[in-house]
């Protein structure tokens, strides 16, 4: 009898096993999901909205131009777009998305657009100045060395 019920306990204790590695996959399967679907659905707004690629459009022309004076119209729209910008490379960071799932183009923008604001600093619209980027600068470091987009400095 005693060594029935050591072997339906040797069972038991293989089944519970199972059962947690089973459950912490899960667990771990659907935070991976949610990463992704949430880097899909960042990359998708990106593309998508008008505010954000008018804005894009704006500081390319800024820096190709190499302007000095903007407007206070457009250097608002300018900081709220590198902050949003800032705010994605937060996000990766810290593991709330994907970065493998961002589309190139934003990956991209990120990294380039972070190297652009220190043009800024020298611009005397002082909403041009203080831009923060720190979390563009870390996004750009954790990036994969065969990233396309990878920093130049």
């Amino acid at each position: 009898m005693t060594d029935k019920s050591n072997g339906l306990a040797v069972a038991a204790l293989i089944i519970s096993i199972g059962t947690a590695a089973f459950s912490i996959y899960q667990w771990w399967n659907s935070e991976r999901s949610s990463r992704i679907n949430a880097a899909m659905e960042v990359s998708k707004h990106y593309l998508e909205d008008k505010e954000l690629n008018a804005a894009r459009m704006e500081i390319n022309m800024m820096v190709s131009v190499k302007q000095q004076t903007v407007s206070v119209e457009s250097s608002l729209a300018t900081r709220a777009y590198i902050s949003w910008l800032n705010y994605v490379a937060f996000l990766s960071n810290n593991e709330r998305l994907d970065p493998d799932y961002l589309a190139e183009l934003l990956t991209c923008d990120i990294i380039s657009k972070g190297q652009m604001v220190r043009q800024f600093a020298k611009n005397p619209n002082p909403n041009l100045q203080s831009v923060s980027v720190s979390d563009i600068d870390e996004f750009a470091r954790r990036l994969r060395s065969d990233h396309r987009c990878k920093p130049t400095n």
